[in-house]
């Protein structure tokens, strides 16, 4: 059984597994908002476009924010194939 993490604040956005040419504009002004130490994972499907997705077009859309007090981290199942498809902003812990 996997194991759960109680997260004491987060945010998630789903982008259905490819972003609309609308989505990354709204990914980057999330990115803008979020609080100053976040950390900000992208998980993805492990397949292809979730790979190149989260290690790619969101890690690039963080990195060209300049807001280097945010923590970025790539995320999908273990499995190839497995699903998960969800962008969820944490607080880090203090």
């Amino acid at each position: 059984m996997p194991s759960c993490t109680l997260i004491r604040a987060a945010r998630y956005a789903s982008i259905g597994g490819k972003m609309n040419p609308s989505q990354p504009a709204l990914i980057r002004a999330a990115i803008e908002r979020m609080p100053e130490g976040v950390r900000i994972v992208a998980a993805t499907d492990n397949d292809p476009d979730g790979r190149k997705l989260s290690g790619g077009a969101i890690e690039a859309l963080v990195r060209d924010s300049g807001r280097y007090d945010l923590v970025f981290q790539a995320h999908w199942p273990e499995e190839e194939g497995g699903a998960t498809g969800m962008i969820g902003y944490a607080q880090l812990a203090q």
